[in-house]
């Protein structure tokens, strides 16, 4: 999946409770340019690269982290990779006048971090409205999400949040995968293949580290975005069951009711809160 939106500065909003993003994305395997002059401010959740892209020299001094990392471009520095990569990462912009230095301090600039619950959650909320913009509000959104997220990842990382899990752990890359790519068709053998595996070693290693299989972790992925979209948004929901991945609604209901103990309309209408969701 790869998906951009520019261009967002000057759309209309309602409010002016956050900063105005200017472009938004979320891009897979890109190839990085080899040395790039920055002409704006740029927050990137860098999910996964290759080796060579590791290492970032910034106006001549090499920073380097693994992945998951948070990369903070700033305006008027210049990037280099000597080694070209690739990475997949959601990142978002803001215009060259936003006050970036007063917002997040200079000595942070790429550090690895954890792709927690809730940055999950914002990463989702982000890339559903970026997909939606002709959702009333879209453009609020956008802001309020992009921030958060930002907000989110900062603290997690000043308060000694979680590491990331070591580098080369192919399983701990698999399951980011699917957190990125749940709403999509999910070719397990493909996936295996990807990371170095067999379908079957991926299965044996899986069930060696989880309870549930990586079928059923797609599925409880897929219901608690359901939830999520069905709390949150005025979706049908026969578009909630085609955005993720579900091609007959009728389905999409039974699974949904078999996860929750209820139909996705009872559930958009419970109390606040709802049941307590399922563990994955």
């Amino acid at each position: 999946m790869t998906m951009q939106l520019t261009d967002l500065a000057d759309r209309p909003r309602q409010f002016r409770f956050y900063p105005r993003v200017c472009r938004v994305g979320f891009l897979e395997e890109v190839v990085f340019l080899r040395e790039r002059l920055l002409e704006d401010y740029q927050f990137c959740f860098q999910l996964q690269g290759s080796p060579g892209a590791t290492t970032v020299n910034i106006d001549g001094r090499d920073y380097q982290a693994d992945f998951p990392r948070i990369l903070i471009k700033r305006k008027g520095e210049v990037h280099r990779i000597d080694v070209p990569g690739r990475v997949s990462s959601v990142y978002f912009v803001y215009p060259p006048e936003a006050p970036f230095d007063d917002w997040i301090p200079r000595d942070l600039v790429l550090f690895s971090l954890e792709f927690t619950p809730a940055l999950q959650a914002l990463s989702r909320r982000i890339i559903d409205f970026a997909a939606s913009p002709v959702v009333s509000g879209c453009y609020d959104h956008l802001d309020r999400y992009c921030w958060e997220f930002m907000h989110e990842a900062l603290l997690t990382h000043l308060s000694g949040g979680s590491p990331p899990a070591p580098p080369g752990d192919r399983l701990d890359e698999i399951i980011l995968y699917l957190q990125m790519h749940f709403t999509e068709q999910i070719d397990y053998q493909a996936v295996a293949g990807k990371y170095g595996y067999s379908l079957r070693t991926l299965n044996r290693h899986w069930s060696r580290k989880r309870a549930d299989s990586p079928a059923s972790y797609v599925n409880w992925l897929r219901m608690t975005e359901a939830q999520r979209l069905l709390k949150e948004t005025p979706y049908s929901v026969e578009r909630i069951a085609a955005k993720l991945n579900f091609h007959q609604c009728a389905y999409f209901i039974r699974r949904f009711k078999a996860f929750s103990g209820m139909t996705p309309r009872q559930y958009r209408f419970s109390p606040p809160g709802g049941p307590p969701r399922k563990d994955g």
